[in-house]
């Protein structure tokens, strides 16, 4: 009480109560710059996984030119998805001397193979200084960082077998619990109960990209669910979030693939000919209706044949089309989703 009175007494209460308004000015504009950054992200991002890249090009360079580095990214990146590849080069150069590390990732030769494609003004040297913007974010349990560090940087204990599965379980556990979903991409080595148990994590955060992870996992390595669950379980739930990739999962699923295998007996004509269509509506299936081969009876790979020419002259599903109507097609890509995903035309 003595000390507070003191300060009254040497600063007078006018200027002490000055100061009280100044800080919680600070403090509020502050919240307003982080909050800013946090829209601008986050209203690039979904521009840019609805296909709204028109809109995103006249609403992002007003806050690109205020100096928000993340809006300056998603711009780059729906440029390039107009077909303005020169231009997204440039506008991703300005984002990493912003200061977006994730912009500096897009600008490495050895993380993105469209720069010598595409001439764009990429320099190895922008390595280093993405690695140190993602220790900044990792220090505040930014996941995303988190899952980047570990994905570029070498240690000694990757190359220990039976080590290196322990050390991913406890590191990869830590960056999903934060944010970081793409750890769950496969591209770590994991125990089948920990990447069981951070897929089902992500899915019940509405993960869409674990949803279909899972299924992937099951059915090219083996993962095994418990007993009652099945590994397409979740398909059907992004599908209905507009992730089409699910549809290209599901096409998959109903043409008799199990593994490396085609399970003549499993093929579903009228199911995988409705998830294609949904694939080649959306833009992810650009290929044609074709079943898979496999060691089949001359009988049965006769049937297929004419399934497929029936299919074939009808197009594309009329079911699908009643779907489209009602979902719109999206993608769930993020910062540190894979580049060469990220920025596929």
């Amino acid at each position: 009480m003595k000390k507070h009175q003191n300060i009254k007494k040497l600063f007078g209460m006018e200027t002490l109560n000055m100061i009280t308004i100044i800080t919680r000015i600070t403090f509020f504009l502050l919240l307003l710059f982080l909050s800013n950054q946090s829209y601008a992200s986050s209203l690039g991002q979904r521009l840019f996984n609805t296909y709204q890249f028109d809109r995103a090009e006249k609403v992002l360079p007003e806050l690109s030119s205020k100096g928000d580095a993340d809006a300056t990214f998603w711009l780059a990146l729906v440029q390039f998805q107009n077909g303005k590849h020169f231009v997204a080069g440039d506008t991703m150069h300005k984002a990493a001397e912003q200061g977006n590390p994730w912009a500096m990732r897009m600008l490495v030769p050895k993380w993105n193979n469209y720069c010598d494609y595409l001439g764009w003004p990429c320099d190895s040297r922008w390595k280093q200084k993405a690695i140190d913007g993602w220790k900044i974010l990792a220090k505040k349990n930014d996941g995303k960082a988190m899952y980047a560090l570990l994905d570029v940087t070498y240690s000694i204990w990757k190359d220990i077998p039976f080590y290196r599965v322990y050390k991913y379980d406890k590191i990869v556990d830590k960056i999903v619990k934060n944010g970081g979903y793409n750890a769950l991409n496969n591209r770590f080595v994991l125990s089948d109960s920990k990447r069981i148990e951070l897929l089902k994590y992500a899915i019940k955060r509405n993960n869409p990209n674990a949803m279909v992870w899972i299924y992937y996992q099951c059915d090219d390595y083996g993962l095994k669910l418990s007993e009652g669950e099945n590994c397409n379980d979740w398909l059907n739930t992004a599908l209905d979030m507009g992730y089409y990739k699910a549809a290209q999962a599901l096409r998959f699923y109903y043409s008799g693939f199990r593994g490396d295998k085609v399970v003549y007996k499993s093929i579903k004509p009228d199911e995988a000919f409705y998830y294609y269509s949904l694939g080649k509506l959306s833009g992810i299936d650009k290929f044609l209706f074709v079943f898979p081969s496999g060691k089949f009876s001359r009988n049965q790979q006769r049937k297929l044949d004419e399934i497929q020419a029936k299919y074939m002259k009808v197009g594309i599903s009329e079911k699908a089309k009643k779907f489209f109507k009602n979902h719109k097609p999206r993608t769930f890509y993020d910062e540190s989703s894979d580049v060469n995903d990220i920025l596929k035309p």
